[in-house]
């Protein structure tokens, strides 16, 4: 009875992660989510819950709000000092302008609403995708398949209601 659960439990492993395992060997993946623990590792205190990592093939991505250009650029230092890191592409965006409750709930409807509307639209793979929002301004960031990908992507963002502006942070899914 245990080898049809852990068979199923595989299966449903893999689906889930089917995108990333379908550009990845298994070595792959166990390398770069080790790469991206390091790094959100060492980004403790660079407030890592405002900064996205992504990691494909070693190449590493930061994306997100912080409050300042030095803030941005010494997270991009202290990434790129992290062992296995093959290069930091920096989509990070100084934002220093604070936000209030009210602001706040705003900007998380809107990134609920440009994730929906990325999941329905079939151009495009929500899942890797990351949307943070700002005070109305959307950052698109993460790995895709092409840049006609990330185009739909921010056309589709763009047409969601009271976006002020769309950032794009997606990079094309390097070279293997």
């Amino acid at each position: 009875m245990q080898t049809p659960i852990r068979i199923f439990a595989c299966l449903v492993l893999l689906l889930a992660t089917g995108a990333t395992l379908a550009d990845k060997t298994a070595g792959q993946v166990v390398d770069d989510t080790w790469i991206h623990t390091k790094v959100k590792t060492a980004l403790v205190g660079f407030g890592t819950t405002e900064i996205n990592i992504e990691v494909y093939h070693g190449v590493v991505q930061l994306a997100g709000f912080v409050k300042s250009d030095t803030d941005r650029q010494a997270a991009a230092r202290q990434a790129a000092s992290v062992s296995g890191v093959v290069e930091v592409r920096n989509r990070l965006v100084s934002q220093p302008a604070p936000r209030s409750a009210g602001q706040l709930l705003d900007d998380g409807i809107m990134a609920g609403e440009v994730k929906s509307a990325l999941a329905d639209d079939d151009r495009t793979s929500a899942f890797d995708i990351n949307v943070e929002v700002r005070n109305a301004v959307v950052l698109l960031s993460g790995f895709v398949d092409s840049v006609g990908e990330a185009q739909i992507a921010m056309e589709v963002a763009r047409a969601q209601d009271n976006v002020q502006d769309v950032i794009n942070g997606m990079d094309v899914k390097p070279d293997k």
